[in-house]
């Protein structure tokens, strides 16, 4: 027996919810500005060229070590020694 999925139509935001995006964080607000308006390049690359020093991240990177790394692996292992595969990827991502 065959069925027909249902006719389902993309959801179209609502200004409202679009003004907040772009009232918050800037590490949320140049995505905001690049796929939801479709804000000039130029605009969006500084926008997010703000990330690096406000808001959450320049909080994050404030969190990265001085040799670039993002924490003590040893601790990481001793936290989380049998996580396999989230051990190997979290080395791959900080370092």
């Amino acid at each position: 027996m065959a069925t027909n999925p249902p006719n389902r139509q993309a959801p179209t935001l609502e200004k409202p919810i679009i003004d907040r995006l772009l009232d918050s964080d800037p590490s949320i607000r140049w995505q905001g500005m690049q796929d939801l308006i479709s804000a000039p390049a130029d605009q969006v690359a500084v926008e997010r060229a703000r990330v690096t020093t406000e808001g959450m991240g320049a909080q994050l990177l404030a969190l990265q070590r001085a040799d670039g790394r993002w924490l003590n692996t040893h601790a990481f292992e001793a936290f989380a020694p049998n996580s396999g595969c989230s051990l190997r990827l979290a080395h791959a991502l900080l370092g």
